[in-house]
């Protein structure tokens, strides 16, 4: 299983890869095929080296049943309840490892895979700067070497078959590393930040046209679930709004977008 973690997570690579093609390589907190299938893929990889030291059936399918329910709840929910998941996942992957190797340098995947990517990714998503961006792929880097190294210091006889998909995947993520621009212009990001404003603010209105429609056929068919969806549009909507502004240097219309934010939230807690 060990072999299939990496190719899972060379795949994972390649679709965030293709996913920031879209966004010009800025980032911007939206769902979409290709952000699906890098949690995807990186949920499977991370719980196939899991189980690949594990012979235990039942916890190898408890931790298929958990990665399953990473990829299916990202549409079904959203994407928080998705990394929850993989959170769970990664706390099995790490008290396995470390029961199985034994080994003092594992410490650097939860401290570069977990709390640094994390600590990153919220700083980026709160302050929009794209330095922060950058920091990402690095520390995903250093994560996926600390398998190798673990690896590679134990007496298991897991090498032979590794190393050429090892070499590939590495390529793949310091790919990714290199192809993020360090400097990003600012006319594109503010394209960006525009055009997820007006996608995602369409995108959230044509969902409540749908919802009226609905219950005036007198249908309440998932109204809970696609007004929430709505909602949660319409609040990165305005984030998006808030960045361009602050991109542009101009400050943006609060009495508006506070009235904004709280229809969606009243929108979001009605269910």
């Amino acid at each position: 299983m060990i072999p299939f973690g990496f190719i899972f997570l060379g795949l994972a690579s390649i679709s965030e890869m293709i996913d920031h093609t879209q966004t010009s390589w800025i980032y911007v907190d939206h769902s979409s095929l290709f952000n699906w299938l890098f949690y995807s893929f990186l949920s499977l990889g991370l719980t196939c080296l899991s189980i690949s030291v594990i012979k235990n059936k039942f916890i190898q399918k408890t931790n298929f049943c958990i990665s399953l329910c990473s990829i299916i709840s990202y549409f079904l929910f959203d994407k928080t309840i998705a990394l929850l998941f993989q959170v769970i996942i990664s706390i099995l992957l790490i008290i396995n490892w470390q029961r199985v190797f034994k080994d003092w340098l594992f410490i650097l995947y939860p401290i570069f895979g977990i709390f640094f990517t994390t600590f990153f990714g919220t700083r980026l998503s709160i302050s929009g700067d794209q330095f922060w961006h950058v920091l990402i792929g690095p520390s995903g880097t250093i994560s996926v070497l600390t398998f190798y190294l673990v690896l590679k210091r134990s007496d298991k006889n897991y090498l032979k078959i590794l190393m050429k998909i090892f070499v590939f995947v590495s390529f793949i993520v310091c790919l990714v590393t290199i192809i993020s621009p360090v400097e990003i212009f600012a006319d594109t990001a503010l394209d960006v930040y525009m055009n997820d404003f007006y996608s995602k603010s369409n995108e959230a209105s044509q969902i409540l046209k749908e919802i009226e429609n609905s219950l005036k056929e007198g249908s309440r068919k998932k109204v809970c679930s696609r007004q929430r969806e709505a909602a949660r549009l319409g609040l990165l909507a305005n984030k998006s709004l808030i960045k361009a502004f602050e991109i542009e240097g101009a400050n943006p219309p609060m009495q508006a977008i506070k009235a904004s934010q709280q229809r969606w939230e009243s929108i979001l807690n009605e269910c």
